[in-house]
């Protein structure tokens, strides 16, 4: 039944398949394989790879605004990758400091040591993206 439910899922997908299993072990076989036929991804930033692929048709302001939307949702990491390419440092480093000040919240009450340092590279990248962003003319 599950074998049946791959082949229809992998048949009928329109333009990409996403397949998932927490265990790594038990992914690999099927990742190998699907790797040699030269059809598979790896991992949250290869997913990024489908937009980047059209990096040559994506202008600047196009990743910018990309940029913001994962920004507003909250997805950090992929708004910093996002700014870097749309050449606004000055936003990465922003989304750096968001990325860094959530990471701090979450370890807080385990570790206030390691979330105390999280905040103080949270502030420097704060402070660095203001002296990089643009100045009013």
């Amino acid at each position: 039944e599950e074998l049946k439910r791959l082949y229809v899922a992998l048949t009928r997908a329109r333009k990409r398949c996403f397949l998932f299993d927490r265990s790594e072990a038990q992914r690999a076989p099927l990742f190998d394989y699907f790797s040699a036929l030269g059809v598979a991804e790896k991992g949250l930033d290869q997913q990024l790879s489908a937009t980047a692929s059209r990096a040559g048709r994506t202008s600047a302001h196009e990743w910018v605004k990309r940029g913001h939307t994962f920004f507003s949702e909250k997805l950090y990491p992929l708004a910093e990758t996002a700014y870097l390419r749309g050449g606004e440092p000055h936003f990465a480093l922003k989304a750096a400091a968001a990325r860094l000040s959530q990471e701090a919240r979450l370890c807080a009450s385990a570790s206030p040591l390691a979330a105390a340092s999280k905040y103080h590279a949270a502030a420097l990248a704060l402070l660095q993206g203001a002296l990089r962003a643009p100045q009013p003319a």
